[in-house]
């Protein structure tokens, strides 16, 4: 083998593996960035809030921070998005918005940013929560059927097991 070949069959090896490598790279500072920019919204967000906060409040610092609330039910006295239960800390009433964070691309996937109000059962604020996701949940979300039962609608747009 001439000194070309072995530095043309070299070159064909290192490429893909360097590529590789790059790509791995970029996926860790992404991810890590993404972390950053989740924990903070979350900051942001509870920067926003007090002990008299509502959900409407929560509704409102999410539409003007760029989310899109994920589902709103205006005939809720308390305006709730949803009913949320955790094995940990019992159930909330939330209200929760969505905003993309990255885009795809042929080095990731589309990310977004889901941001949480959690609320008690009496309305008062409980705490905020923020994680990413590669789902987007408005494209996710079941509607309601009029042939399901009541309790089997209000299921299906707002209550999210933990």
């Amino acid at each position: 083998m001439t000194k070309f070949n072995k530095r043309a069959v070299l070159l064909l090896f290192a490429l893909p593996v360097a590529a590789g490598v790059a790509s791995e790279v970029y996926g860790i500072v992404d991810r890590r960035a993404i972390t950053r920019e989740v924990e903070q919204a979350r900051a942001a967000a509870l920067a926003s809030t007090s002990p008299t906060t509502v959900p409407a409040d929560a509704r409102r610092w999410l539409e003007s921070n760029g989310f899109h609330v994920v589902v709103w039910n205006p005939h809720e006295p308390h305006g709730y998005v949803g009913m949320q239960e955790s094995t940990s800390d019992g159930r909330h009433l939330i209200v929760e918005g969505q905003r993309q964070i990255r885009q795809a691309s042929w080095l990731g996937e589309p990310t977004w940013l889901n941001l949480t109000f959690r609320f008690t059962l009496d309305g008062d604020f409980h705490d905020v929560v923020a994680r990413e996701s590669r789902l987007d949940v408005a494209a996710c979300r079941v509607a309601p059927s009029s042939g399901l039962p009541p309790t089997a609608a209000a299921n299906a747009i707002g209550v999210e097991q933990i």
